[in-house]
């Protein structure tokens, strides 16, 4: 890191369940001090036959050189918003903060913010988004968070 007491924060998400889905991954909060913001929308299409779906959640330390450090990681259990979905007949919504753990350090290193919306097929193509921050930028609107620019150097061979 550029500055003792910081991390490069990064967090990965990919659903698990019976089909393969993709692993989405925000951009990097650079020299953060503990509070890192994001502002970030991953999407996914999902089956309505998908029962044990999970959210595999991983918070990261970036680094530009060798391997990035694992902060923590949680499993978040989408199966009873997908419950309530079935059986109400329309979207459904939780906002829930998530504590991730790490196999090599005791107790919560880490704890996300998240918030779940699932839709049926119609009422997606009523609000269409894009991922991260990108067009359409909209169900909910997105900013980017203001964050302390990632330290540069002027050297050319840098």
């Amino acid at each position: 890191n550029a500055k003792a007491g910081t991390s490069d924060v990064f967090v990965s998400v990919q659903p698990q369940g019976k089909m393969d889905y993709d692993e989405q991954q925000t951009d990097v909060h650079y020299m953060s001090k503990g509070d890192a913001e994001f502002q970030w929308r991953m999407v996914w299409g999902m089956p309505q036959t998908e029962k044990a779906a999970k959210l595999y959640i991983q918070v990261g330390d970036y680094d530009k050189i060798g391997a990035n450090e694992m902060i923590g990681e949680a499993e978040f259990d989408l199966a009873p918003i997908c419950e309530r979905l079935k059986k109400r007949g329309k979207g459904q919504f939780i906002d829930t903060w998530v504590t991730c753990a790490s196999p090599k350090a005791e107790g919560a290193r880490a704890r996300v913010c998240l918030t779940v919306e699932l839709l049926k097929l119609d009422e997606a193509a009523l609000k269409p988004a894009g991922k991260g921050r990108d067009t359409p930028n909209a169900n909910p609107r997105l900013v980017t968070p203001i964050r302390m620019k990632p330290f540069k150097p002027s050297c050319p061979c840098m």
